[in-house]
């Protein structure tokens, strides 16, 4: 966890509940751990309100674009199971769908 902390940019955030958390480590062929992620039981949520992409002339804007943005949260809760504390792919092996097949995994 203080390796995935590091390479996520966390300040030693600490799990509030181990007990209600929940470790899924993705292991490579050769049996090294190439994604974590950390999921914690929640009852409420706040919904991700998406953000319109400006009008952009290359992928690479885009790309800037979607890294630089900030994420606003509606302020009215919705039930929820669980919540991603804290999801990541080792560096080499992202964009192969590790992360998306974590959360498949989760749900």
């Amino acid at each position: 966890i203080e390796m995935v902390d590091n390479d996520l940019g966390f300040q030693q955030a600490p799990l509030m509940c181990y007990s209600r958390t929940k470790t899924l480590l993705f292991i490579s062929n050769d049996k090294k751990v190439i994604g974590c992620l950390i999921a914690e039981h929640i009852q409420w949520g706040y919904r991700v309100i998406e953000e319109k992409v400006p009008e952009v002339s290359s992928e690479n804007e885009k790309v800037i674009f979607e890294r630089q943005k900030a994420w606003c949260c509606s302020t009215s809760p919705e039930p929820a199971i669980c919540g991603i504390s804290r999801i990541w792919v080792f560096s080499m092996m992202r964009r192969k769908k590790i992360a998306s097949r974590m959360i498949e995994c989760l749900r």
